[in-house]
C-alpha cells in the first residue's frame, strides 16, 4: 500500500525528530502554571528551567494541582480567569 508506515516506522520518525528539534528563544513574557502537587517528587520542570528559551520575565502561576491533572475543572477554575485576562488585554 503506497503512503503506509508502521507503527515502527513512525516510532523510528519521531526519535529522529526529537534529536533533531532545537527550540527557538520565546521573545516576551512567559505566564508559567506550574503544578506544586508533588511536583518536586516528580521532577517537574520549574519555571527556571525555561530561562533558556525565553527572552522576557517568567511569571511563575503556582496551581494547587498535580501535572496530571492540570485541565481538571478544579484546576481550571484557577487558570481559566488569568488565560480570559490575558486574552482580552490588548498588546503592548
Amino acid at each position: 500500500m503506497p503512503g503506509y508506515r508502521s507503527v515502527g516506522q513512525d516510532r523510528v520518525r519521531t526519535v529522529e525528530l526529537q534529536s533533531q528539534y532545537r527550540p527557538g528563544v520565546f521573545e516576551g513574557t512567559l505566564e508559567f502554571f506550574s503544578a506544586t502537587v508533588d511536583a518536586q517528587a516528580r521532577g517537574d520542570r520549574t519555571p527556571a528551567d525555561w530561562h533558556p528559551f525565553v527572552s522576557d520575565e517568567i511569571i511563575d502561576r503556582p496551581i494547587g494541582s498535580t501535572h496530571e491533572l492540570m485541565t481538571s475543572a478544579e484546576a481550571l477554575t484557577e487558570i481559566g480567569p488569568r488565560l480570559a485576562e490575558l486574552l482580552e488585554t490588548p498588546e503592548r
